[in-house]
């Protein structure tokens, strides 16, 4: 994949789930649910010609995606 690479991550701060870029320092955009990052992640990593990585909440990746 040529593309980027966006993870789908906890924010234990404020339980709330992240979108970051493979090498972001900031979060891309915050949700409430696992769910409405992950829908978020997929749509920007097509636009982007990339892949998806969604994390567990102890952070070791679930599933890997490619746009």
């Amino acid at each position: 994949m040529s593309g980027n690479t966006y993870h789908v991550v906890p924010r234990g701060d404020e339980k709330k789930w992240a979108v970051k870029g493979e090498n972001a320092q900031r979060a891309y955009r915050c949700y409430n649910t696992q769910a409405e990052a992950n829908k978020c992640a997929k749509k920007v990593a097509q636009n982007q010609n990339g892949d998806y990585r969604i994390h567990k909440t102890d952070n070791k990746f679930r599933k890997m995606k490619y746009g």
